[in-house]
C-alpha cells in the first residue's frame, strides 16, 4: 500500500517517473523462492533500477556492500560450553517455560517449530557476548536480533540464506532430544536474480561447484557461521523428537545503513535511490498496491 506521502510526491512529473521504473525493476526481480531472501530480492532490483536512471552508480552501489561479503575462506567456529551451569539453567527453564500466548506458530507448517523473538533475558546475554563473537569473527560485530527457536516432531529447515543483518549467526543448542545436523555450504557469492528465479533447494544441493560440511551440536554448544553467504540447512528431525535452539544474529559494526534497504540512497548519496527505497516495506512486503 502507498503511503500517503508517496502519493503526494507523485504528483511531481519527474519522482512519478522514477517511481514507475522503480516498480518495474521490483516487479521484474519478482518473489525470490527461499525463506529470508527479502534483502537479496532489494539488492537485485536496485541493481536493475539503477542500471536504468544512474547507470553510472551500479559499480559503486555493489562494490558498497563488501563490508557484508566475508572471505571465500571464512571457517565456522565451535564454541563448547558457552554459558555456566546457572545461566544455561536460567536459558532451560526459559525455553521450557514459555507461555503458548507468547510463542509465534506462524512457522508450524513450514519449519514445524514455535518462535519467540527478542526476549529481554536473552537480548541481554546477546549483549554480553558481543566480545567473544567479535574476538571470533575477526572484526567489531553489532547486535541484531535473536530468536528462540522450539522445534516438534515435524521439524526440518529447508536450504536457504539469511538476510545480512543476521550476517553471523550464533546458533546455540539449548536442549534436545537428540543430536540434529545442520549442514552448511562453504562460502558462495550472493545469488544473482538470473539465478534466484524459478530456484529450487537442488540447485545448491546438487551442485557440483559447492562444498558442504556437517556440524552436530550438543547442549550448551554453539556454532559462528555466515548464513548471508552459506546457504544451509536441516533435514527432517527423526519422529517424535525435539530440538530447541537459540539463534543470536550479529553484523559488522558500521553496516547499519547496508543492512536495512530504506537507508541505501542515504548511505550511498544517490538521491535518484530515494523512490525506490521508499517502497521497500518491512519484512516481505513492499508498497506496491
Amino acid at each position: 500500500m502507498l503511503t500517503a506521502a508517496i502519493k503526494e510526491r507523485l504528483k511531481d512529473p519527474a519522482y512519478l517517473d522514477l517511481h514507475m521504473v522503480a516498480v518495474a525493476s521490483i516487479n521484474k526481480v519478482g518473489a525470490v523462492p527461499w525463506y529470508d531472501a527479502h534483502f537479496l530480492r532489494r539488492f537485485e532490483a536496485a541493481k536493475h533500477y539503477l542500471a536504468e536512471v544512474r547507470p553510472d552508480a551500479v559499480d559503486q552501489f555493489v562494490a558498497g556492500f563488501a563490508p557484508l561479503r566475508p572471505p571465500f575462506g571464512y571457517e565456522i567456529e565451535t564454541v563448547n560450553q558457552v554459558f555456566d551451569e546457572r545461566t544455561r539453567s536460567r536459558i532451560v527453564e526459559i525455553a521450557r517455560n514459555i507461555p503458548q500466548t507468547d510463542r509465534e506458530t506462524h512457522e508450524n507448517r513450514s519449519f514445524g517449530r514455535d518462535l519467540v523473538w527478542d526476549h529481554p533475558y536473552f537480548l541481554e546475554l546477546q549483549a554480553q557476548l558481543v566480545p567473544l563473537v567479535s574476538d571470533l569473527a575477526g572484526r567489531e560485530l553489532v547486535t541484531g536480533y535473536n530468536f528462540l527457536s522450539l522445534y516438534g516432531g515435524s521439524g526440518k529447515c529447508d536450504p536457504h540464506m539469511d538476510e545480512p543483518i543476521s550476517m553471523y549467526t550464533l546458533d546455540y543448542c539449548i536442549e534436545q532430544s537428540e543430536g540434529w545436523p545442520i549442514h552448511f555450504s562453504d562460502v558462495v557469492e550472493w545469488p544473482t536474480v538470473e539465478n534466484s528465479q524459478n530456484w529450487k533447494p537442488s540447485d545448491v544441493l546438487e551442485d557440483p561447484d559447492i562444498a558442504w560440511t556437517t556440524h552436530t551440536l550438543e547442549p550448551n554448544q554453539a556454532l559462528l557461521f555466515n548464513g548471508s553467504s552459506q546457504w544451509h540447512y536441516r533435514d527432517n528431525i527423526n519422529p517424535g523428537g525435539f530440538c530447541n535452539l537459540l539463534f543470536f544474529h550479529y553484523y559488522p559494526a558500521g553496516c547499519e545503513n547496508l543492512v536495512w534497504p530504506r537507508q541505501w540512497h542515504k548511505h550511498f548519496d544517490i538521491p535518484e535511490l530515494e523512490p525506490l527505497c521508499e517502497l521497500f516495506g518491512d519484512g516481505d512486503a513492499d508498497g506496491l498496491s
